[in-house]
């Protein structure tokens, strides 16, 4: 036990050193290649300290192993596909062909990992999760299947009607579609999820989910207006700035990046609890 506390610790202490000297290179040396070290270090410092609070890992080695191809994948097709060729949303302006492998062998699976591990460590830490409840469930399913079909009709409207701003509203419905698509499947085959927890505590998750948003939105982008290690355009209100970062992207954008991550994960554990209780 001893020397478990000890690992679990030096993992803590190794995150905090990569995390500053990540915004050392950012902010003090302008360096555009720092978000891998912060992700690293964010990682180490969340993954040891839901450790420390739960007694237990939270991913063991399978599950990073069935996760990180999933969010290899996704990472390709978001950022590649929809951000950087259809919606032209972002751009890095320094990255050659290298940085790109890292970016999506490393970074979009590292940035995963981080949501999931800051979501939840932090509902370990401030909330209590309900017991699963029959009328929250059904009032979920009716909910999921209204994100669906709300966001693939707005999705549809904003394609043909909009001009300004397209790739940026196509973007936000489709994830929106997508996402109560998600939620409708796993609420049907595991009947528990986030929205159904939401459901039932609807204030402490909206509190949690925005501050997690929020906290991680500036931890990220805050750096990176001395590093520019990625740019972003074509946003609405992109003027608008909150610590020098566009308010949309933080307050609006981060929510996706945190909800999107949790949504797939519990996708992929759904799925692997049917497979385990079918051997």
């Amino acid at each position: 036990l001893l020397y478990e506390m000890r690992r679990v610790f030096l993992e803590i202490f190794f995150g905090v050193i990569l995390f500053l000297f990540s915004y050392f290179l950012a902010i003090y040396l302008k360096y555009s290649r720092f978000y891998t070290i912060l992700l690293l270090g964010l990682l180490f410092i969340l993954k040891g300290t839901y450790h420390l609070r739960k007694k237990e890992e939270f991913l063991n080695s399978r599950k990073f192993l069935v996760l990180y191809p999933v969010f290899f994948i996704l990472g390709i097709f978001f950022d590649l596909v929809i951000g950087l060729w259809i919606t032209k949303l972002w751009y890095y302006p320094n990255y050659n062909l290298l940085d790109y492998f890292n970016l999506y062998l490393i970074i979009y699976p590292l940035g995963a990992f981080v949501m999931i591990y800051s979501f939840a460590l932090i509902e370990a830490i401030f909330v209590h999760r309900p017991k699963p409840s029959k009328i929250a469930y059904e009032h979920s399913v009716k909910i999921s299947l209204i994100f669906f079909i709300f966001g693939a009709l707005a999705f549809t409207l904003s394609l043909i009607f909009v001009d300004n701003y397209k790739g940026f509203y196509g973007l936000t419905f489709f994830v929106i579609s997508i996402g109560g698509l998600i939620d409708y499947f796993v609420l049907r085959i595991n009947k528990n999820n986030l929205l159904e927890r939401f459901s039932i505590k609807a204030l402490k998750y909206g509190i949690l989910i925005l501050g997690i948003s929020y906290i991680q939105g500036i931890i990220h982008e805050w750096p990176n207006i001395y590093a520019r290690e990625w740019i972003y355009q074509n946003w609405p209100l992109q003027e608008i700035t909150f610590l020098g970062i566009p308010a949309t992207i933080l307050f609006f954008g981060w929510i996706f990046l945190l909800i999107g991550p949790y949504t797939i994960f519990e996708l992929i554990m759904t799925f692997l609890r049917r497979l385990n209780l079918r051997k």
